[in-house]
């Protein structure tokens, strides 16, 4: 490789991964996009860069910079693909948008805070506290949309901070039997808002429309911390 084009090779990837925040030919962007940094406990930042022809999400600590994901949708930034979520003691919380506006429910990614890998792909969820001394998260186990075959049989309780999960188990076919009766595609819409009052989650959803049945599920969070 001659000298000329190492050069160039290198000013290349500093570009890319450099933070840029401006769109001069739709000036609408700049207010669109929030450029400024979200800064975790442990010093590492997390922050949107973006021109009039792509938007990228970087994840950056002393040691490194790495771009989490980028679009080129500029308009659809924070509505589209990767956005921040919630921060806990070693992990962050990144919420993928598969589409804009409806119809499917998001999807969850935990990231290493001191590294900015990802841990886990948590799939869609019932419930996240946005408080960041509280990491339960709940969810329908198996629901993603990777393993299309799975079948709904439990609750999956995740404590983020400690690691452990807990099953709340479903009776059989319950779920699936409710999506069918629904006509749902997704889990996720058969249940209301989640109600928390004194650290008690209720859980309530709809086993079948006509005629309407719903059940509810009532989960003491204080257990699982």
């Amino acid at each position: 490789m001659n000298r000329l084009l190492f050069i160039l090779l290198v000013c290349c990837s500093s570009l890319v991964k450099a933070q840029s925040c401006g769109c001069d030919a739709n000036v609408s962007l700049n207010e669109l996009i929030n450029c400024s940094p979200i800064v975790f406990d442990n010093g590492a930042k997390l922050y949107w860069s973006f021109t009039c022809d792509s938007s990228w999400l970087t994840y950056e600590n002393v040691k490194k910079r790495d771009i989490l994901f980028s679009m080129e949708f500029v308009p659809y930034t924070g509505r589209l693909g990767f956005s921040y979520a919630n921060e806990y003691k070693r992990y962050f919380l990144i919420r993928n948008d598969v589409i804009s506006g409806c119809c499917s429910p998001p999807e969850y990614y935990l990231f290493d805070k001191e590294t900015g890998k990802q841990k886990a792909n948590l799939g869609r969820v019932l419930y996240i506290d946005t408080n960041k001394n509280e990491p339960i998260i709940v969810k329908i186990t198996n629901s993603n949309y990777t393993d299309k075959t799975a079948k709904y049989t439990s609750i999956t309780i995740h404590n983020i901070d400690t690691e452990k999960k807990y099953l709340i188990p479903l009776s059989a076919n319950e779920i699936d039997n409710a999506l069918n009766n629904a006509g749902e595609m997704y889990p996720e819409y058969l249940f209301e808002e989640p109600q928390l009052s004194n650290q008690e989650l209720k859980l309530r959803y709809i086993i079948s429309r006509q005629p309407l049945k719903k059940k509810t599920i009532t989960i003491n969070l204080n257990k699982y911390r």
